[in-house]
């Protein structure tokens, strides 16, 4: 597993990806992905594999390329894969666009967030979790 988890991080030239499933690769308008402790000049800050309880919010940064839809959406859903928080993201008419959206994180909570990203047309095109308080950090399949 190990070893798999570094050729993703190879094969993603080199991003930072955390508890990554990026589908259809090949058709995906995102070309980075982060889950960050802020947003600062349209670039993440702080890129973090996990937090503990006690951090009040994270972001999740996505970047298209090529992407010609009127928005994406950022579905955040916990380990019951209940979706907790959605946003709807404008996209604007650029070759490249940036956008984010941030989730409060609660003292009580403990578990895995993840943020699926969906097209205009409802397509899962990104699948990223993160690890809330004392759980590790993984891959989903």
């Amino acid at each position: 597993m190990r070893y798999l988890w570094m050729a993703i991080l190879l094969l993603s030239r080199c991003d930072v990806v955390y508890g990554a499933e990026v589908t259809n690769v090949s058709q995906s308008p995102v070309s980075r992905s982060y889950f960050c402790k802020a947003v600062k000049d349209r670039e993440p800050v702080g890129l973090i594999p996990a937090v503990s309880s006690d951090t009040a919010h994270v972001y999740y940064y996505t970047e298209l390329e090529g992407y010609d839809g009127e928005y994406i959406t950022h579905e955040w859903t916990n380990d019951a894969g209940k979706i907790l928080f959605s946003k709807k993201l404008s996209v604007g008419d650029s070759a490249r666009w940036r956008t984010w959206s941030a989730k409060t994180i609660y003292p009580t909570y403990s578990g895995y967030l993840t943020v699926i990203t969906k097209d205009a047309d409802g397509n899962i095109v990104t699948r990223y979790s993160i690890a809330i308080g004392s759980r590790k950090v993984r891959v989903k399949k």
